[in-house]
């Protein structure tokens, strides 16, 4: 048994719902994966699930324009619980594995960094996005040497080979903690935010050409972020 976090479920094919139905996708830990067919009859319909075999987590969820799913998480990567790396996985619409990837960070130790929920429950702080070309891009922290927690940006492309990796230290000794992130509708930046300012990254190479910075809030996180029509 596991807990269910409602902020990473998801609602497909939005804009298709008079050709198919809508999916309803649930992620738990030990990365499982829910999908629901008709999600918004009365009846509940089981398409797929689907549960990692490793000692993992799922915390965040997206899909793309093909009901391609794609899921961020933790595993246990010594068995330990002393070393957690970041673990992204995708899935076809039929929730076939397509692949599957993990980043240790440099410091080789936990990557992760929890808030207390008023529900009670810790929840590690990180998101997934998809660009209009099928590149998969994760926000999450991850340890550095000698810098503790760095904001940490990987992007792959459709096939989970690692297209830039972009790390950021404040120089401060504090921990830098990526928390969500979202790529604007032409595929050209991706926006990252955290408790240290919000970033703008190049898709192409991971360059930052923008910051809205600021010093590491202990206290204070951006947990969402969207992005304009007008690319604001």
């Amino acid at each position: 048994a596991g807990y269910c976090f409602p902020k990473a479920i998801i609602k497909m094919n939005l804009n298709t719902i008079l050709m198919k139905p809508r999916s309803l996708f649930i992620i738990c830990t030990y990365l499982l994966l829910i999908s629901f067919a008709n999600s918004f009859a009365q009846t509940q319909i089981l398409a797929w699930s689907k549960v990692n075999d490793k000692k993992s987590a799922g915390y965040a969820i997206t899909t793309d324009e093909f009901d391609n799913v794609y899921v961020v998480g933790l595993v246990d990567a010594d068995g330990l619980n002393t070393n957690r790396d970041i673990i992204t996985v995708k899935y076809n619409a039929l929730g076939v594995l397509q692949w599957e990837k993990t980043y240790n960070g440099p410091g080789n130790g936990n990557d992760d960094f929890a808030l207390m929920e008023n529900t009670g429950l810790v929840v590690p702080l990180m998101d997934i996005a998809v660009d209009i070309n099928g590149n998969v891009y994760v926000a999450a922290p991850s340890r550095g040497i000698g810098t503790d927690l760095d904001y940490t940006t990987l992007a792959y492309d459709p096939d989970g080979n690692s297209l830039w990796i972009n790390r950021y230290d404040g120089g401060t000794g504090a921990n830098e903690v990526s928390t969500a992130l979202a790529v604007d509708a032409s595929g050209t930046y991706v926006y990252v935010t955290g408790n240290a300012g919000t970033f703008r990254y190049s898709t192409a190479n991971g360059s930052t050409d923008t910051i809205w910075g600021a010093a590491p809030k202990t206290e204070i996180f951006g947990r969402d972020i969207a992005i304009g029509q007008n690319g604001n």
